[in-house]
């Protein structure tokens, strides 16, 4: 038996098992991180960068991300329009070519989509609110703690559960 060849051998095969579970151990501490890691997370990471996104009734939307809350996102227009578009609900929202690393630092914007929709009420700023199957034009009339209520265009009032919301158009 040639004892300097097995030894080599040996050696060869160790060095190969070390670089293959150090290579699945960086694979593991990777996919570990990325679990870690959430959307709005990933979201900040896009503030001031335009976005594409489509909502749960269908339409795509692309914009400028500016702000990102705990449960909404805004989006503006390029153009300067004025035009700005609220999405609550996030869950139901798929977002395009989302940078896959996040910003760690940048503070979520603390007010909920009810505070979102008070400051809009306040501002008496025409809105066309979409859901899944219809959409009205309105104005806030009042917010409650799951739904926002608005005086639509053609007169009356319609109340829309805060769940119910894809898109909020804001003049």
């Amino acid at each position: 038996m040639d004892w300097d060849r097995l030894l080599v051998s040996l050696s060869a095969q160790m060095v190969q098992q070390e670089s293959l579970e150090a290579r699945n151990c960086g694979r593991e501490l990777i996919a570990a991180q990325r679990a870690e890691v959430s959307v709005l997370q990933r979201l900040r990471a896009t503030i001031g960068k335009e976005l594409s996104l489509q909502v749960a009734a269908g339409q795509i939307i692309t914009g400028v991300l500016g702000e990102v809350g705990p449960d909404w996102l805004l989006l503006g227009q390029r153009d300067g329009a004025g035009r700005c578009y609220l999405v609550p609900n996030l869950g139901g929202v798929v977002f395009y070519d989302l940078p896959s690393r996040p910003v760690e630092q940048a503070p979520i914007f603390a007010l909920s989509l009810g505070g979102v929709l008070r400051a809009l009420a306040a501002e008496r700023r025409p809105l066309r609110v979409h859901w899944r199957d219809g959409q009205v034009a309105g104005v806030v009339l009042n917010v409650g703690k799951d739904f926002v209520e608005l005086r639509a265009e053609g007169g009356g009032r319609v109340t829309l559960p805060y769940a119910c919301l894809t898109l909020v158009l804001i003049d």
